[in-house]
């Protein structure tokens, strides 16, 4: 059922993707600040209302690890907003798939049957990235400004899936664990947004893009915490990387960012290796 359930993740990387793309658009006449507020109230909104209609409890049963949930969030949101609005679309996504060597890193050292055969795909899908991340293979990555905080965005992504792996085994709702997300992120756009002056606040919500960003948002995370809380861990790590495709393949076709031979060398390798990651963990599960 956990191979099952990692299955949404496919479709979180897809949303996600999208997300880049739509979000890449607003970046255009908006402040990151102005966007993650108007995004994520709109997000957080939508989540009450769900609650709401499912008669379900606002109250969290672990809010110490919604807490963590927000606080390793609200940051992974901040980073990512900031590398799209600076980055070409595929680059700055691309940063996002370190986070799975976090959390394989942290699977070797917390379960003792952890196998090294998981490595294969896992590494098979870190050397497309760098195909897509770098096509000229100059160390042009190296001397960039952002680089700590791509650095830090996957750690602080792996740090928040991780827990949402916990949540899971405390039978966190996904819908609670999503509106206190959402509502965190809000509020560090709208204190963020004040701070910087920013006044296009209100204008932001007749944005077509926005809009559309919205809703891919709430199902990028609604999928993405299903998936990390009731998925495989070591699964969801390897299809983290079927994004990377995703979106140079929609960079393409709405942002006209042309993908070269060595990035497309770099799709067939992050496909192969969700691929091949399925069926090695399904065999290593059936073994057991």
């Amino acid at each position: 059922m956990k191979i099952t359930n990692s299955l949404w993740l496919i479709a979180s990387a897809f949303f996600f993707s999208c997300l880049t793309i739509a979000t890449k658009l607003c970046g255009q006449s908006f402040s990151f600040f102005e966007f993650m507020f108007a995004k994520y109230v709109l997000v957080t909104l939508l989540t009450a209302v769900l609650l709401t209609a499912k008669h379900q409890s606002f109250l969290p049963k672990n809010p110490g690890l919604i807490f963590l949930r927000c606080l390793f969030g609200v940051l992974t949101v901040l980073a990512n907003i900031i590398l799209i609005f600076n980055m070409p679309a595929a680059v700055a996504q691309s940063f996002n798939y370190t986070a799975s060597f976090w959390v394989v890193l942290a699977l070797c050292f917390s379960s003792r049957s952890f196998s090294i055969a998981v490595l294969f795909p896992l590494f098979l899908g870190f050397g497309g990235i760098l195909l897509v991340l770098n096509p000229q293979m100059n160390g042009e990555i190296l001397t960039n400004p952002l680089t700590p905080i791509c650095v830090a965005y996957g750690l602080l992504a792996a740090l928040g899936m991780l827990v949402l792996r916990k949540l899971g085994e405390k039978h966190e709702a996904t819908l609670v664990t999503t509106f206190y997300f959402s509502l965190a992120s809000a509020m560090v756009g709208l204190i963020g947004s004040l701070c910087t002056d920013d006044k296009n606040l209100l204008n932001l919500f007749a944005d077509p893009f926005l809009l559309l960003a919205v809703l891919l948002t709430l199902l990028f995370q609604i999928a993405k915490t299903f998936s990390w809380q009731y998925g495989d861990s070591t699964l969801n790590s390897i299809y983290l990387f079927l994004g990377a495709p995703f979106v140079v393949i929609l960079g393409w076709l709405f942002l006209n960012e042309m993908p070269t031979a060595f990035q497309m060398l770099g799709i067939v390798f992050i496909v192969g290796s969700a691929v091949s990651s399925y069926f090695i963990i399904s065999k290593l599960k059936k073994n057991r």
